[in-house]
Formats: C-alpha cells, structure tokens, sequence
C-alpha cells in the first residue's frame, strides 16, 4: 500500500474556534478530495506536477491491450484504486492512497522499474492541505 498522510492539526483548531458547529471530519474529507484531485491531475498530465513521468519502453507500448502510449494507463485500474472509498478519516487525519499491489513498485522504483511518483510528498500536501483550510478560516472570519 501507498500513502500520504499530513498533520494539520493547528489549523483545524483554528476553524473550531472560529465556527461552533464546525465539523472536523468534513475538513478532513475536503482535503482528501484535494489529495485525490491532485492525484488524477497527475495520472491527466502524466506525473507533470512531479517533473513528468519517464517514458514508456517501446517492449512495454507492444505489450499493452490497447497498445496506449499513455503511462500507468493501460487497464484504468492502477488510476482508479485512487479513490474515495480508499480513503481513511480518523478523528484527527485523512489518509489517500492506493492498495493495487502494484501502485508501490511505480511510486518508488524498482531496479528494473523507474520512479512515477503518482503520489503528492508531504511537503506538497499539507501546503495543499493548509490552502484549504486557509481559504475556510478565511470565509469564516467573514461571516
């Protein structure tokens, strides 16, 4: 399994403060959805927002089904575990990621395999995190 999970604690404290009736667990479904949403931009854009993902060998495009030159698109299957029902909300984080047992080997490389980081790092979710929950305090302060 792949996975990001970002702590945003601080700011969610912020937004109870700032709305009684705040819910949590609906900030933290918001901002997995952002995740999910940065994910199909990068299946869309083949891993441009993390550089652009290598090409596909020719040995590879003569393989596939369809015979796609789109990258880690052949099926749809490895795109389409990034979903809302593989995402975990606890009390305090949200969790996105894929469990196709494959999603791991192009996340990180393999010996044999290049990296396509299909996934944002940390530092690029919880900037995409607090935006969100940024742009939500602000809405609230005025109200």
């Amino acid at each position: 399994m792949i996975k990001i999970t970002i702590d945003v604690t601080a700011e969610l404290a912020r937004l109870a403060e700032l709305k009684a009736n705040f819910s949590e667990r609906g900030a933290l479904k918001a901002i997995g959805m952002r995740q999910l949403g940065w994910i199909n931009q990068n299946f869309r854009n083949e891993g441009s927002p993390v550089g652009g993902w290598k090409p596909l060998a020719a040995s590879t495009i003569a393989r596939r089904r369809k015979g796609s030159q789109r990258i880690l698109q052949d099926t749809g299957r490895l795109r389409a575990s990034f979903d809302l029902f593989g995402m975990r909300i606890t009390s305090e984080s949200v969790t996105v990621g894929s469990t196709n047992s494959v999603a791991a080997y192009h996340e990180h490389g393999t010996n044999r395999l290049p990296q396509r980081r299909m996934l944002p790092n940390e530092q690029e979710a919880t900037e995409l995190a607090k935006k969100l929950i940024n742009a939500m305090i602000k809405k609230y302060e005025r109200d």
